[in-house]
């Protein structure tokens, strides 16, 4: 089995080398960036309007000035049926438009990665139900299901798949946390950029905010897309957040039974306070084992020990951690263990952040703010056709800000990184965790 593994993981297609010098330069989307990028200028911010356009028993599809918010709450089986009575029909047509790009031209992979699935990754119960029960709603639906490239329908496996993408894919990521002082209005201030290689439009234009009020656990809320129920960039209502970065780990063979890392990054959420934070992001990152490696950047509203971000480097070896100073920034190489970074794109996006931060720390105020966030996040955006920021977030718990960005498209399909894509959306605390009597 281990054989197979290493052979799926060295081949697949869904392990897009995107993330490295070489790779960037061939896409096209341009050379390393430098400490002397400039950068570009941040969108107006408006207030959203908010409209109810779809409710289920136990969830319900919210406009909020052009950002879809997907509300699910109850048990995993009442949240996972809602998800597929609400957005199904979209799930469906993303699922079978992932699949096709990534293996439509190596079939027997799609077929390999299944069946290997089992083997590969454990989701904790809970999680399993919710995915089941959504699928079921769907089916109910009576939708068109098939998958023409591979002869068949889709089904629950794919689903599953697809919902551990995380395990095999790479994202070249960045983000930093300022804390206390250094803030402009104090709290804890932290953004970041995701970046993704682009399989297609959908993934633009179906991105959505999934807000979860589980029954069992705390509120939380993750940018994502209808069907996929991991965070790759989520907080929640104690004002926890994490963000996931691919790591530059030398790569090895995945612990069988391991949770996918959005799975885990999803359970500190809903897990976690800002006294626990740290203490249940280890304990849930134990159970991972990235085969490249990956940093979950776990950000407190909790300044009273320490830095409160905390970047734990998780790969086939385990999980270490760094101690910040001044500031956190992270990006996509390991800096917990003594080891020389190997992607030096990843190097130049770490100094351009830092150049920044100490530029807004050495003004007269000394402080940066909420638009000085969002300008250094547009200094490392990634624009292109192939690779590009998707999404990107600036947020504290106290005083709130939660703003979010997408990227967009140009007529050629072309993907604007999100800081300075146009109009970003501002949710109020209020309506991230509305009520749902």
């Amino acid at each position: 089995m281990t054989k197979r593994l290493s052979l799926l993981l060295a081949a697949c297609p869904i392990i897009p080398a995107c993330v490295d010098e070489h790779a960037v330069s061939i896409a096209g989307e341009g050379a390393p960036f430098s400490e002397g990028t400039p950068a570009k200028k941040t969108p107006e911010v408006e207030k959203p309007a908010v409209a109810i356009q779809k409710t289920v028993e136990h969830g319900r599809l919210e406009d909020h000035d052009g950002l879809r918010v997907i509300r699910l709450w109850g048990t995993p089986k009442q949240r996972g049926r809602a998800h597929g009575l609400l957005a199904g029909a979209e799930a469906v047509g993303l699922m079978r438009r992932e699949l096709t790009t990534r293996f439509g031209h190596q079939k027997s992979r799609l077929t390999q990665a299944r069946t290997l699935l089992p083997l590969m990754v454990a989701f904790p119960r809970h999680y399993h139900v919710e995915l089941a029960s959504m699928w079921k709603a769907v089916k109910e639906q009576q939708l068109d299901m098939a998958l023409p490239d591979f002869d068949r329908d889709l089904d629950l496996k794919d689903a599953l798949l697809l919902n551990a993408m995380d395990l095999v894919a790479q994202m070249g990521c960045s983000g930093f946390t300022v804390s206390g002082e250094q803030v402009e209005g104090g709290g804890v201030l932290t953004a970041r950029n995701f970046d993704w290689p682009i399989t297609g439009t959908y993934l633009i234009e179906s991105c959505c905010l999934i807000v979860q009020h589980p029954k069992d656990g705390a509120a939380f809320a993750s940018i994502a897309w209808p069907g996929y129920v991991g965070a790759i960039t989520g907080v929640n209502e104690h004002g926890v957040a994490t963000f996931l970065h691919f790591g530059d780990s030398g790569g090895g063979t995945p612990r069988p039974g391991a949770y996918p890392t959005a799975t885990a990054a999803r359970g500190i959420l809903r897990q976690a306070n800002a006294e626990s934070a740290f203490e249940v992001s280890e304990a849930i990152l134990k159970r991972t084992c990235p085969p490249r490696g990956y940093l979950t950047r776990v950000v407190t509203p909790d300044q009273s020990k320490g830095h409160p971000a905390r970047v734990f480097e998780v790969d086939v070896e385990g999980v270490t951690h760094r101690e910040d100073g001044e500031y956190c920034i992270v990006t996509n190489h390991f800096l917990s263990r003594g080891e020389s970074p190997t992607i030096g794109d990843s190097v130049n996006r770490w100094k351009q952040i830092r150049s920044m931060l100490k530029g807004d720390l050495s003004t007269a105020d000394q402080k940066v703010s909420v638009g000085e966030a969002w300008e250094a996040l547009a200094a490392v955006e990634r624009s292109g056709q192939s690779f590009a920021t998707l999404h990107s977030m600036v947020f504290r718990h106290d005083p709130w800000v939660f703003e979010i960005a997408i990227g967009k498209l140009d007529e050629s399909s072309r993907v604007d990184g999100a800081p300075s894509a146009g109009t970003r959306h501002r949710l109020t605390r209020d309506a991230v965790f509305a009520s749902i009597e």
